[in-house]
C-alpha cells in the first residue's frame, strides 16, 4: 500500500511538473434566470459529442460550423498569433467579441475543445470569439514569477483589440476578456490595466494574486468568477498556486472570499446586498453550484460569483483534461459558455 501511494504521489508530481501551472495538453431546466432571471434556464449543449480533430495536425480544431482565421500581429519586436472565429450566424459587424485566454502550458488551439465548445455558443448566440497565444504556452499577468524575462501582454492585448476594432470585426464597446487558471488570472489583469478596452471579465479556476491586490483602480469593471471549491492548483481558501501538486510554486492566491471584496471595493458594491441561488439539479456529478450577484444587473459595478462544490480546476461542462485525481471533478451542473455570455451580454462600456 506505501508503495502503491509513493508511486501515486510521484505520478501526480510528475504529470504537475509537466504541467507548468494547468497545462490543458493540447489541448436543467428551464426556469427563471440567473442575474434577476435564475441559474436553471442554461441548458447544457454538448458541443464536443464526438472526438475533435488533434489541433497538433492542422485540421480543424473548433466545435462550431463557422470559419477560424489565424491571424500575426507584431507586438514588441515578436510576431505574436490569435485566432478569429466568426460565428456561422448571420451577424451585424461591428459585433461583441469574446477573447479567450487558455491557461499555463496550454494553446489557443486547445481552448475551444477544453471550454466544451464555445464556438457552438457563438453560432447560437451571435457573438465573434479570439484565442489569443501567449509566449511559451502562457500568459504575463502581473505576478513576480510571469514577469521575468516574459512579454508585455497586456500591450499585446490592446493592439489586438484596436486592430480587430480598426477592422470593423468588433464592438469597440463589447470586447470582453474570459480565460481559465493563469487566463483567468490574466484576463483580471487586463481589467485592471486597460479597463477602458474591457466592457467585462469571467474568470474560471481563478482568484486574485496576492500582488494585484495593491492594484485597484475604482474604476469599475463588470467581474464574474467560477471557482472550484476543491481546486487542487488556485486554492480556493488561497495559498501557494500549484497546490501540493507542482513542485515549482507560481505565486500566491489569495482567499476567493477576499478576491470577491477586492472587486466589490474595486466597483463600489456593498456586500450586504446580494442575490443568492443554489442549483443541485444533476446530484451524481457529485458538485453543486451556489451563485452570489451583487450589484444591479447589467451595471458596470456588477459582480457575479459561482462556487462550484466539489469542483476542480476545470470549465463546467467542459473538458475533462486530467484525472480527476489530478485537477478535480468537471461539474455537470452548469454549462459555462452560456452563463459567461449571458452575463457579458448585458454589459458594454
Amino acid at each position: 500500500m506505501r508503495g502503491a501511494n509513493i508511486i501515486k504521489t510521484t505520478l501526480v508530481v510528475f504529470i504537475g511538473s509537466i504541467l507548468a501551472f494547468g497545462s490543458y495538453v493540447v489541448l436543467k431546466a428551464d426556469a427563471q434566470g440567473l442575474n434577476g432571471a435564475g441559474l436553471r434556464r442554461f441548458r447544457g449543449h454538448r458541443a464536443w459529442s464526438h472526438s475533435p480533430q488533434n489541433s497538433l495536425t492542422g485540421k480543424k480544431f473548433w466545435s462550431g460550423a463557422g470559419k477560424m482565421e489565424e491571424r500575426k500581429l507584431t507586438s514588441e519586436g515578436m510576431e505574436r498569433t490569435y485566432y478569429v472565429y466568426r460565428p456561422a450566424s448571420q451577424i451585424k459587424y461591428p459585433a461583441p467579441v469574446v477573447m479567450v485566454f487558455h491557461g499555463g502550458g496550454g494553446t489557443a488551439r486547445g481552448m475551444d475543445r477544453l471550454c466544451g465548445g464555445i464556438t457552438t455558443c457563438a453560432d447560437r448566440q451571435g457573438f465573434v470569439v479570439v484565442f489569443p497565444d501567449g509566449i511559451s504556452r502562457g500568459w504575463n499577468d502581473g505576478r513576480t514569477i510571469n514577469e521575468k524575462n516574459r512579454p508585455n501582454d497586456v500591450q499585446f492585448i490592446a493592439m489586438l483589440c484596436d486592430s480587430i476594432v480598426k477592422e470593423g470585426i468588433a464592438d469597440p464597446a463589447r470586447v470582453y476578456a474570459t480565460g481559465i487558471s493563469n487566463g483567468g488570472f490574466f484576463s483580471q489583469y487586463l481589467a485592471l490595466k486597460i479597463p477602458e478596452k474591457i466592457a467585462a471579465v469571467a474568470s474560471v479556476a481563478a482568484t486574485l494574486s496576492d500582488l494585484h491586490e495593491g492594484m485597484m483602480t475604482h474604476r469599475p469593471v463588470p467581474i464574474m468568477y467560477i471557482i472550484g471549491i476543491e481546486d487542487p492548483l488556485v486554492p480556493f481558501g488561497g495559498g501557494k498556486i500549484g497546490g501540493k501538486v507542482l513542485w515549482k510554486s507560481r505565486g500566491t492566491a489569495i482567499p476567493a472570499d477576499r478576491a470577491v471584496d477586492f472587486w466589490l471595493a474595486n466597483n463600489g458594491i456593498d456586500k450586504s446586498k446580494k442575490h443568492e441561488e443554489v442549483l443541485d439539479t444533476i446530484p451524481d456529478d457529485g458538485t453543486k453550484v451556489m451563485f452570489r450577484d451583487y450589484g444591479q444587473a447589467g451595471s458596470r459595478s456588477q459582480v457575479s460569483v459561482y462556487e462550484i462544490e466539489g469542483g476542480g480546476h476545470t470549465w463546467p461542462r467542459g473538458w475533462q483534461y486530467l484525472p480527476v485525481a489530478v485537477v478535480g471533478k468537471t461539474s455537470q451542473e452548469m454549462d459555462a459558455n452560456s452563463v459567461i455570455w449571458h452575463f457579458f451580454n448585458t454589459h458594454h462600456l
